[in-house]
Order: C-alpha cells, then structure tokens, then sequence
C-alpha cells in the first residue's frame, strides 16, 4: 500500500510538473537532516495539535519563506518508525491515528503587535500518515496551493505527527507553533497544553504565531512551482 501510494503520488507530481510550462521548481523548506527522527526505545518526539513552520536552520533563516509566486504542488515527510507501546500512546491522548495537511500563512502585522501574526490563506486536504511512518513519503496535491513571494508554508496535524528531531546538533535552529502565549509547553511538561487544539484551520482567520523554540527541527518540505515569468513577443 505504502509504495503504491507513493508511486500514484510520484506520477501525479510529474503530470503537475509537466504542465508547469517555464516555471521553476523549488523545495522550501528544512532538507538537510543531521540525525533521522527515532521512535523507539525510550525516546518519541512528535507535533501535537498545532500548526508549526521551521523559522531557521543553522545559519539559514526563513527557510519556510516562498521566495517567487508559485504554486505548492507537493509536500514531503520524514516519518520514523513508530513502537507499538508509543503509538497507542499518542493515538490514545492525541486524537487518533497521526495525521499532516501543508498550511499556507500570510503575514499580517499590525501595530503594537508581535511579529509572528499570520493569516491562514491556504490549506490542503487531511491525510493520515499511519502508512507511511518508517519512509519519506512525498504527497502531491489533489489541487495546487497558490503563494506569493513571502508566504511561509506551515505544517498542521490536529492529532499528532512524529516528523521532530530535538537534538545537541541542532541548538541554532528554530521553529515557531500557533499555540497562545503562555502555553508553550513541550515535551510533555504540561499535557494540558499539548493536548489542548490549537491548529490553524480556518481560511482567512488570524493567529498569533506567540511560541518560539530552539534547538529542533521540524522535517518537512514543499515542492513549489514557480509562476512562469512573462515575456515579450520578440518585434519584427
């Protein structure tokens, strides 16, 4: 079923490539790994119930930032392997099976107001990512999410998804979570929080982006299809 599903997705991000005509492809987003995501032993990092985007990674900032108009055509995971005492566990408290969509966030600032405030502008279907856990499945889009330049392409899971890495190598970079301030709890420090939905989901609503973190990654990436330039009929 896995390679199945991964080879429909190859084939229909191929159809989606071709009729791109001039346009340039691009991934945005955080693709150089250190140490691949574990869930196993006594070790399982996961996102839950939020919408997050990987602000930097090393001495990369932006990495999430769509640099040209374009359009998202698929998105790639790096998914671990799940154990069976963890994936009861987090199924049992988060929700269910682990699920992903990509989120497209405008900036939105405003006076007298944090930065980090975002409007949701575009999102893709729900998938549950059961299947996949244990490869680096690439899914291509149902229908292609329109961006601009500056938008920040986000990852949502209104369950749970293991695609985290918290690790030494990895202390500069940074990620941010649409959970309110004040309630940035991780690694299970307070469960209240991490159990509380926080995802952004609702086209044209407005969130505060309040949570800030360092150390970790968040691994995913989109596959962006530039707006093709335009041209001029060359004069006789």
């Amino acid at each position: 079923m896995r390679r199945g599903f991964v080879v429909s997705a190859v084939l229909a991000l191929t159809l989606a490539l071709a009729a791109a005509a001039h346009g340039t492809v691009r991934e945005v987003g955080a693709q150089t790994l250190f140490t691949a995501p574990t869930c196993e032993n006594n070790t399982c990092q996961v996102l839950t119930r939020t919408t997050v985007f990987q602000l930097k990674v090393g001495n990369r900032a932006n990495v999430s930032r769509v640099p040209r108009d374009g359009n998202v055509v698929a998105y790639t995971l790096y998914l671990p392997s799940v154990v069976s005492k963890f994936y009861t566990y987090f199924s049992t408290t988060f929700n269910g099976a682990p699920t992903a969509r990509v989120s497209i966030l405008r900036r939105t600032p405003r006076k007298g107001v944090t930065k980090y405030r975002y409007t949701l502008v575009g999102q893709s279907e729900k998938l549950n990512v059961k299947r996949y856990l244990g490869g680096a499945p690439t899914f291509a889009l149902a229908k292609p999410l329109p961006v601009k330049r500056g938008d920040v392409i986000a990852l949502t899971t209104d369950s749970w998804i293991p695609n985290f890495i918290l690790r030494n190598e990895d202390l500069t970079s940074t990620w941010r979570s649409s959970r309110p301030k004040g309630k940035c709890s991780r690694e299970g420090t307070d469960i209240t929080n991490l159990t509380a939905p926080t995802m952004h989901e609702t086209i044209n609503q407005i969130k505060q982006y309040n949570c800030g973190f360092t150390g970790a990654r968040v691994l995913y990436h989109a596959t962006v299809v530039d707006t093709p330039t335009k041209t001029n009929p060359a004069k006789k």
